[in-house]
């Protein structure tokens, strides 16, 4: 068996694994509880929290060896021992690889924290019994903020750094010599249950300000002194696991340093007053490589850095005391590129009204960043005194304003968003807190908590399970500020500080796994995730991508590639401590098993790969279905899913496949794929594409699935929708200019007879008739072109145009106005066609034709005469008497109408026409009668009576009939 114990190492554990036939492993919450652990935590459950009336909690009794496990009673020990029963017992046995589950209830009997310690005898011949100690908290006063760890009895005035190592251990440094009765200058290790870890022991000169543990267990420090172990190292200084110096490690800084920040290459950021490091100018901020020599960083920073923080690109903020970064004006905190030059996007959010400087930095999971100080303003605001939150642009959050004056030297913010502060302040939100206080993410003071310590509190840290390790000047306590919970706590101490803190690792699949975090939990940097196949003896880093679970407290990695059991540790960087300058590693660890395989999503079509997310289309994998008739066609292609993974790919979707867009009806999944595709198998799905109008159509095709970053694979589709358009042109001044809209029935001249009489040939008018689409155009009616109307008969179609007309061509349609009876008159000509929308195209066509029995002017003279006649002036909407009055006043005088209005007279037939083949010209007139100047009739000219004078013109003579008459000379 492998007895897991979180203070050895790993070669210490591998020393105890032996091969054992039964073998007993406890969790809780999903997480091993090491045996014999001495550390209570609200991860593993072994913490039941504060509540009551009764609290349950549920732990795995597992049988990991090859043989049957015999367990025995459990039972309780310890100062309150009595506050916890078995609520339901074990099975008496378990099998191999088996498991089984205790309950157990904690009631407790009095407020304060309870304590006990749970033992499971077992037939497991190395461990017989496995034990672990169980805590809890009561509703009453001082509940969550009471001392948990005894008194240290520290000689000195501050502890200043806090930092915590990955099997529980935690480090403090500060200005002390003295711990737990021996001599312990200026840094100590205590173990997770909080006694003093008596086996590391380094001699440091001077004051240690910070101190950062490093993935590899050794620990750097910082601080004023000069010596480490006798041995000269000038303010900075590496030490091994067991607290002897690192020899290959001497910066030598030549003044003091105030915070480290360690990067996840390995290399480690310093802040404070120095201005050389290894004998280069480095002002006030250094990067040291792993051998601790001072990389290309030179950002020159004109006053104190007390605080550093890393955003993941490699982003770097510092606080302090300074006013200009590189000789740009930048008042106590900046924003650098990882190159050192300042990060232009992010603003100055302090002035010189702020009167007062940045202590500490912490940043948050949205990209924003939390400032603590003795500043006044941010962004000129008097709300925001000692604590401000900032987004990503450095503009201030004015809602978060928890209003601190005295100052916040330190800030530990949790997986909820909420917060602890520390410092010297002595009020929250007009509250009475004296340096120590938590606060919700919305600025809300959370009054359950209030340590009542005695002095200043400079620095505060969370550990993995929730509890706060509070560090500062203080010597005693009043939880709740009740005299009767008076402790003696000299400059350190660890609280329960929140009812609930979780962490929880889960497998998606084995190539993917995420650590998340909630309630109390501190926020985490720089996490790993690591492996190990030997029961614990040693861990390898999983190879994958590591990041954010988007702008939550977890984490997660993808793209691993992980066995279906083993154990999985996570890792992350959590900081505090005065300045939040130093920081540690918080660790949890799970035994998992049947976790599943990850299966691989690929789409392709016509033998092309589709990727995920694509918005454009291609012929080539035939997501461009291409032109399709909008009236009769459609189109169908078929693409395959395929799984190139390791565990089968399932198509969750109801249904599998779902279209989607703007055009989502124009585009069905006619046969949908298989609901699971084997490991390098494939299935098909076919989508047709039936376009319900003309032009482009888009819509998104998605396939739901169990894919770890693709598990809702979408891709667009496109066709066009292909048709016929009819178009129709009327002329203006000749030309076919005029789009007549379907259904367009206004009278213009391109529509308009205007007047016309019933003895004038018959007008007609000329369209264009066209079709603008890209698919032939079939003319359907019968005839193809129709006229409808109650004056229909008065109108023809001159010429029928062709059944069909090609795509882009167009022919001419005239349309001729016979009419029938004077008055109005209109039509509606009718195309019917095959145009998927303008079916069929119809316009209406107007005319007036005149009548001799009207006078519209009553003038004297009729409608047709006056129309007739319009070249010598008459307007037959208009009264002319005088006009009307020369005419009959001449009735009689054939030479009534001049040369030039004998032509202009002439209606339809030239009166002078030329022979082509002779060359030879024409002349031809003849003289008719009418008594009404509607109905004219010949007048024949004879040879009796038509001579050619001696001057050699025409000379004709007639006698005028009794009855007024008119006379017209004109073509015969």
């Amino acid at each position: 068996m492998r007895v897991y114990n979180r203070a050895l190492s790993d070669a210490e554990a591998a020393a105890l694994y032996v091969s054992e036939a039964s073998n007993i492993v406890v969790s809780g919450n999903g997480t091993i509880i090491p045996n014999g652990d001495t550390s209570p935590s609200t991860v593993d459950h072994t913490d039941f929290g504060t509540g009551g009336p009764t609290v349950d909690r549920t732990f795995t009794i597992a049988n990991t060896g090859t043989a049957l496990l015999t367990l025995g009673t459990a039972s309780f020990s310890g100062t309150n021992a009595a506050d916890f029963a078995i609520q339901t017992p074990p099975a008496a046995t378990v099998a191999a690889g088996g498991s089984t589950t205790l309950v157990v209830r904690f009631t407790p009997s009095a407020s304060g924290l309870r304590s006990a310690t749970l033992t499971l005898p077992s037939d497991n011949a190395t461990n017989g019994s496995y034990f672990f100690a169980i805590q809890g908290g009561s509703a009453g006063v001082g509940a969550l903020d009471v001392p948990e760890i005894a008194d240290l009895g520290i000689t000195g005035t501050e502890v200043r750094a806090s930092a915590l190592q990955p099997d529980g251990k935690m480090l403090i440094g500060g200005l002390f010599t003295v711990v737990g009765g021996a001599a312990h200058n200026r840094i100590a290790r205590l173990n997770a249950n909080g006694t003093l870890d008596t086996s590391f022991n380094p001699d440091v000169n001077n004051t240690v300000n910070c101190i950062a543990v490093m993935p590899d267990g050794k620990i750097i420090i910082g601080g004023f002194f000069t010596s480490v172990n006798g041995t000269t190292r000038n303010r900075v200084a590496r030490l091994k696991s067991d607290g002897t110096l690192d020899t290959g490690f001497d910066p030598n800084a030549d003044a003091e340093v105030y915070c480290l920040a360690p990067q996840p290459d390995g290399s480690i950021l310093l802040g404070g007053d120095f201005l050389n490091v290894g004998g280069l100018s480095r002002s006030r901020v250094a990067r040291l490589t792993t051998s601790g020599v001072p990389d290309s960083l030179a950002t020159s920073v004109n006053g104190r850095v007390r605080c550093i923080a890393l955003q993941a690109d490699g982003k770097i903020y510092l606080g302090g005391t300074f006013t200009t970064v590189n000789s740009v004006a930048r008042w106590g905190t900046v924003r650098l590129l990882a190159d050192g030059g300042i990060d232009g996007t992010f603003s100055d959010p302090l002035n010189a009204l702020a009167n007062g400087n940045v202590h500490c930095l912490s940043l948050l999971p949205n990209g924003h960043v939390l400032l603590g100080g003795s500043f006044d303003y941010v962004d000129n605001y008097t709300t925001l005194k000692a604590i401000a939150r900032l987004d990503n642009a450095g503009d201030a959050d004015v809602l978060f304003a928890p209003n601190m004056p005295g100052g916040v030297y330190s800030l530990a913010p949790r997986a909820d968003g909420g917060l602890i502060a520390a410092g010297p302040f002595q009020s929250c939100n007009g509250s009475v807190r004296k340096g120590i206080a938590t606060i919700s993410g919305t600025a809300t003071l959370e009054t359950s908590f209030d340590p009542g310590i005695s002095g200043d509190a400079l620095g505060v840290m969370l550990q993995g399970d929730g509890k706060a390790l509070l560090a500062g000047s203080f010597t005693t306590m009043q939880p709740g500020g009740g005299a009767g919970n008076t402790f003696t706590r000299s400059l350190f101490t660890r609280v329960q500080h929140s009812a609930s803190a979780t962490q929880t690792i889960s497998f998606p699949n084995t190539a993917w796994a995420q650590w998340t975090r909630g309630g109390g939990a501190p926020l985490v940097e720089q996490v790993s995730f690591e492996l190990s196949t030997n029961g614990g003896a040693t861990y390898t880093a999983v190879a994958g991508t590591i990041s954010r679970i988007g702008t939550t407290s977890g984490w997660q990695i993808t793209g691993a590639t992980l066995p279906v059991s083993g154990l999985l540790r996570a890792r992350g960087r959590v900081a505090g401590g005065r300045h939040n300058s130093s920081s540690g590693i918080i660790e949890q660890v799970i035994n998992y098993s049947g976790v599943t395989l990850p299966p691989e999503i690929a789409l392709s079509g016509n033998g092309s790969a589709i990727n995920h997310g694509a918005t454009s289309t291609s012929t080539t994998n035939h997501t461009q279905f291409g032109s399709v008739n909008a009236n009769s066609g459609s189109i169908t292609r078929t693409f395959t899913v395929s799984n190139s993974g390791t565990g089968v790919l399932n198509l969750t979707g109801t249904p599998r496949v779902t279209i989607s867009g703007t055009h989502a009806g124009d585009f069905t999944v006619t046969t949908q794929p298989a609901a699971s595709v084997a490991v390098s198998g494939s299935t098909t799905f076919q989508v047709t594409f039936d376009p319900s109008a003309q032009g482009v159509r888009n819509a998104t095709v998605t396939l739901t699935n169990n894919d770890l970053d693709e598990s809702s694979f979408s891709f667009a589709v496109a066709g066009s929708g292909a048709g016929p358009d009819i178009a129709v042109l009327g002329q203006v001044l000749g030309n076919f200019t005029f789009n007549i809209p379907n259904g367009y029935n206004t009278s213009t001249t391109s529509t308009s007879f205007g007047y016309t009489t019933t003895v004038a040939a018959p007008p007609t008018l000329s369209f264009l008739l066209s079709n603008q689409g890209n698919a032939v155009m079939n003319l359907t009616g019968s005839p193809r072109v129709q006229v409808l109307g109650a004056q229909a008969a008065d109108f023809s179609i001159v010429s029928q145009p062709a059944a069909t007309l090609a795509a882009g061509s167009s022919a001419t349609l005239q349309v001729r106005w016979a009419p029938l009876t004077p008055g109005n008159a209109s039509a509606t000509i009718s195309i019917p066609s095959d145009d998927p929308d303008e079916n069929p195209f119809t316009f209406t066509v107007f005319g007036t034709c005149l009548s001799p029995a009207n006078d519209t002017d009553g003038d004297g003279l009729n409608d047709v005469a006056e129309f007739q006649m319009s070249t010598l002036g008459f307007n037959w909407q208009s009264s002319q008497t005088a006009l009307v009055q020369t005419l009959t006043s001449n009735l009689h005088t054939a030479s009534y109408y001049n040369q030039s209005q004998l032509q202009q007279l002439n209606v339809g037939t030239p009166v002078l026409v030329r022979n082509n083949a002779t060359g030879t010209f024409k002349l031809s007139f003849g003289l008719q009668q009418s008594s009404n100047l509607v109905n004219f009739t010949p007048l024949p000219f004879t040879s009796g009576t038509t001579t050619i004078n001696g001057s050699g013109q025409i000379e004709f003579e007639f006698t005028p009939g009794t009855a007024p008459s008119f006379y017209r000379v004109g073509a015969q």
